[in-house]
């Protein structure tokens, strides 16, 4: 027997909800087929007065309207239900959505896309203001779901099915294509409920439209004598053959051709420009290489010009708006080829650019971009000297741009046409190294190495020829035009003389790059894959692996075929387990060969195996607990949790991962970790819920649990949930005391089975607050599209800020203890100068010297004393990059105060009070400051969709920003990072 009836009809937007939910919880509805718009019956209008739907009527004869009401009605039929949300407030939170979705989505769709399919009389005023209202609401929507997956907590709600019914008419009607890429985060959600299989088992079809539809005038009937006349100017039609049938419908006309197809082959393929300008110097070669070669009757030269400068904001916002330009360009790809940059800061910038189109009239390229009215173009001249340094200046990005007198520095710029797909070497690997130490022997660190031999060979390819005859003698060898000069021999501190394979012979000479990633090394070979082999074998000495996953480990392994000719195993340096996973499934004869020097192995590699926190038993003061792994550089490795397993797994002494609340032998005293019970936020979603008795439990702890997980009795061997390990790595220059942190791929603790981030962070706090340590290196996989369920052990932008909000409250926190202490201090000597005036400043044991401040401030103090620094921590990689930036300075505890900083409270004749608390005034200044001002998060692992649209790294870096907007729209105040994305090859000094 049914449940009841539904009057309505399936496709109605306030019906298929009800639907859904009554199929969730397999309650048998019929649906009576009523249409308001064809009349409903007497018997109709006796249970729903107003004659409309939807209209509810159970088996035992309860009637209710409203679709709110009746979805609730359904949805608690099932007294376990998720939909419903957990809490009364996420109950009230959905009663919100329902009345939002029914009173401000709806009631605005009717008479847009009525008056468009011309159900309803059109007036254009009454659709664009229904147009305007409607996408107002979708506004509100929007900006939720930017940072929320769902509108109701972290699983779907009836909230969401509801309110994505709402939606369904506009997204086959009005919300097209373009709508959709301006409305990404409603774009995912609507995505992910339809694909639910909840909603798949109604069989309500949703379609996504790639235009919008437009109003169309009906065509008014001619009169009768016209339609005559022009019957009688008709030719007769063609008879037809006897064997031509007269049902064949017309053929499907011909895919049109793009115009420039017409045009034929050009003498010079465009290809060849394109290769010559991603390959060569700029300046030096590219550019007259193009001028030379370049027949101007099958090309021309364009200027590009953006019309709304004035409308432009954020300097990486109109870098975005470049790349949509370029994507919607690609038809045009084979005919085109140029750049366009962002000039200018902020709030001042303009885009300009330059392009080389196939054939005379470059607006057939350009007019395939639908926004290619809100550029301007102009031909230029070949042989005018100004054009040509116009197309020069845009090409080479080495120069400001002046405009109506007024210049604008380059700020950014993307290049159409470079070419891109999907790639197995686009992964992770990095090259660290200490500046003091100069390209000594072994100096280099290698932090993970997905990518790594073919990726320093590309990079140098930008400087030497991939092939060179290594006999041509070298009178007659063309010399680099990067260099600063040749020396004679290499340095005795950079190549080991017994290793022939690094020697240059008499016909080579040494080259020293002056810019990029190996600036300052010499270089003893002509080709670049030969220099890169030297770059591997003399200067990199240990690996540094975060967790055994192959696109971190692949080139790693497979690179081990080159170090049979090194003087001493390469290190691979790494926590047990995951020392323990290499060893156990890579180097095993099986999948590679036991190249190791362990169980019998060739010995290529060795293993270093580190402690998780950091040894306590080596080093001192701030460097105590880190392990030298190479020349100048120390580390200390803290794990943290890349997601969890797909299948419990039983306990083994060779496990891979960490059981949720279970201890390890291996794992060091809570001690030697930092604490984190004393931390307070504001907004802390990543913190792992404490114990009640304040103590931290560290990770792999018997005390760390999740919610609803307990530790397993001593002697258990059932299965249990395993957490996959990573690491992160503290990287410790040994001369300055700089450090970098550097993370392996991790999941947000909110998300986390065995949350271990916040750890990592209670560590950074305080070397962020002396001044140590300015750069994060850390993993973002995704955009905020990518639903939690489905981030895999990785962070989106959501996620990351949320991370970094909790680094920023520590940073707080210690930045106010500081501050508290230093002032209490000055109180006190204020106060020992008023009790004892006859004690000369230089005799007081106030200012006698001795170590009075914290370390941070003794740190800080002997920084001070030293002057400039002389060592830096120097990173490059395929996926890295990072301006420089500057220590702020910090005051130290020694140095008596000066006559003018004594307050009147102070004076010889005032009593001494009480030693004073911290003062309110501090931490309302803390409250203000952006507490990581300063700092720079290096954005890595970023994965390419491979589908068309921005890349995924401007995604990224766009949603972040919007999140540190939003941020200081809600507090008044952001993190105050910089985010950077990472790119291939690029080098910076920290």
């Amino acid at each position: 027997m049914a449940f009841g009836k539904i009057y309505s009809y399936p496709e109605n937007n306030r019906t298929t909800g009800l639907l859904v939910v009554a199929k969730e919880n397999k309650l048998d509805i019929e649906v009576v087929d009523t249409r308001p718009s064809k009349g409903v019956s007497d018997d109709y209008r006796r249970i729903n007065k107003l004659g409309k739907i939807p209209t509810f009527e159970g088996a035992d004869g309860y009637v209710l309207s409203e679709c709110g009401a009746i979805a609730v009605y359904l949805t608690s039929q099932n007294e376990k239900t998720p939909l419903l949300g957990k809490t009364k407030q996420d109950y009230a939170s959905i009663l919100r959505w329902l009345s939002f979705s029914n009173t401000e989505i709806i009631p605005h769709f009717g008479p847009w896309i009525q008056g468009l399919t011309g159900t309803i009389p059109y007036n254009k005023k009454n659709v664009e203001t229904a147009e305007e209202k409607a996408n107002k609401s979708m506004k509100t929507l929007e900006d939720h779901l930017l940072i929320n997956t769902y509108l109701v907590g972290e699983r779907i709600s009836l909230a969401d099915i509801m309110t994505a019914s709402a939606i369904m008419p506009p997204m086959s009607a009005v919300f097209d294509k373009k709508w959709r890429s301006a409305h990404p985060s409603v774009t995912r959600w609507v995505e992910t409920i339809v694909n639910q299989p909840m909603w798949k088992a109604v069989g309500v079809s949703t379609t996504f439209i790639d235009e919008a539809i437009k109003y169309t005038p009906p065509v008014k009937e001619k009169a009768p004598k016209q339609e005559a006349k022009k019957e009688a100017a008709k030719p007769k039609p063609k008879a037809k053959d006897d064997d031509e049938d007269e049902d064949d419908e017309p053929k499907e006309a011909p895919k049109p051709k793009h115009p420039i197809e017409a045009l034929g082959k050009a003498g010079m393929p465009i290809d060849d420009w394109k290769r010559k300008y991603k390959n060569e110097e700029t300046r030096e070669v590219a550019l007259p290489w193009f001028w030379e070669n370049v027949n101007f009757d099958d090309y021309s030269i364009w200027a590009v010009d953006y019309k709304y400068n004035d409308e432009l904001t954020m300097t990486f916002m109109t870098s975005n708006l470049i790349g949509g330009f370029f994507a919607r360009l690609e038809a045009s790809r084979k005919y085109i080829m140029g750049c366009a940059s962002v000039y200018g800061v902020t709030n001042d910038s303009i885009v300009k650019g330059a392009f080389v189109v196939r054939g005379q009239d470059g607006m057939a390229a350009f007019e395939v971009a639908p926004d290619w009215e809100s550029y301007d173009f102009k031909k230029l001249n070949p042989k005018d000297a100004n054009d040509k340094k116009f197309v020069e200046s845009m090409w080479a990005w080495d120069e400001p741009i002046e405009v109506d007198g007024k210049k604008y520095e380059w700020a950014d710029g993307k290049i159409f046409a470079s070419g891109g797909g999907p790639a197995e070497d686009n992964v992770t690997g990095f090259l660290v190294r200490s500046l003091a130490t100069n390209w000594t022997k072994g100096s280099v660190l290698a932090v993970d190495a997905g990518s790594h031999l073919s990726s320093i060979t590309r990079i140098l390819e930008k400087d030497f020829p991939l092939v060179a005859d290594p006999y041509v003698p070298v009178s007659r060898r063309k010399k680099s035009s990067i260099t600063n000069g040749h020396v004679k021999d290499p340095s005795p501190q950079s190549f080991d003389s017994s290793d022939t394979s690094s020697r240059s012979t008499p016909e080579q000479q040494v080259r020293t790059l002056t810019s990029g990633p190996f600036a300052g090394l010499p270089f003893p070979f002509e080709s670049a894959r030969a220099n890169a082999l030297h770059v591997v074998r003399e200067c990199v000495s240990t690996y540094l692996i975060t967790h055994p996953h192959l696109d971190h480990l692949a080139a790693f392994a497979i690179n081990t075929a080159a170090f049979h000719n090194t003087s001493r195993p390469k290190r691979l340096a790494a926590l047990p387990s995951t020392v323990n996973a290499i060893k156990t499934h890579i180097f095993n004869d099986v999948i590679w060969p036991n190249l190791t020097d362990e169980d019998g192995g060739v010995g290529f590699v060795t293993f270093q195996r580190l402690t998780h926190g950091g040894n306590p038993a080596v080093g001192e003061g701030r460097g105590k607990g880190y392990i030298e792994v190479c020349d100048g550089l120390t580390v200390k490795g803290i794990k943290i949790s890349h997601g969890h397993c797909t299948r419990a797994l039983p306990i083994t002494d060779g496990k891979r991962g960490s059981e949720v609340g279970l201890s390890e032998a291996t794992v060091i005293k809570a001690s030697n970790l930092p604490d984190i019970s004393q931390v307070r936020t504001r907004r802390t979603p990543s913190i792992p819920q404490l114990p009640q008795n304040g103590q931290v439990s560290q990770p792999e702890t018997p005390g760390l649990t999740h919610a609803g997980t307990q530790p397993a009795p001593p002697g258990d061997n059932s299965k249990h949930e395993v957490v996959v390990d990573s690491t992160a790595y503290f990287i410790r220059d040994d001369r300055s005391g700089r450090e970098i942190l550097m993370f392996g791929d991790v999941e947000p603790d909110s998300l986390s089975l065995n949350p271990r981030t916040a750890l990592v962070w209670a560590d950074t706090a305080p070397k962020i607050t002396a001044g140590l340590l300015s750069a994060v290196v850390i993993e973002c996989s995704y955009d905020d599209s990518q639903a939690d369920n489905i981030l895999l052990g990785h962070l989106n932008p959501k996620h990351l800020y949320k991370e970094l909000s909790v680094l920023g409250e520590m940073v707080k926190q210690k930045t106010l203890e500081k501050q508290g202490r230093r002032a209490l201090r000055k109180r006190k000597r204020t106060q020992a100068l008023v009790s004892n005036t006859s004690m000369s400043r230089n005799d007081s044991p106030e200012y006698s010297g001795t170590g009075t401040g914290t370390d941070e401030e003794s740190h800080s103090t002997l920084a001070r004393k030293r002057g400039k620094r002389t060592s830096q921590i120097s990173v490059a990689g395929p996926s890295l990059g990072r301006p420089p930036t500057s220590r702020a300075s910090l005051s130290g505890a020694a140095g008596p105060p000066k006559e003018d900083s004594l307050s009147p409270r102070a004076k010889p004749e005032s009593r001494p009070g009480p030693t004073p608390k911290i003062p309110d005034l501090i931490a309302s200044q803390s409250e203000n400051l952006a507490p990581l001002q300063g700092l720079t998060v290096i954005v890595m692992h970023v994965k390419d969709t491979l589908k068309d649209g921005p890349l995924v790294g401007d995604m990224i870096l766009q949603q972040l920003y919007e999140h540190e907007e939003n941020q200081k729209e809600h507090d008044g105040v952001g993190l105050g990072c910089k985010f950077v994305i990472s790119k291939a090859g690029e080098s910076y000094a920290f």
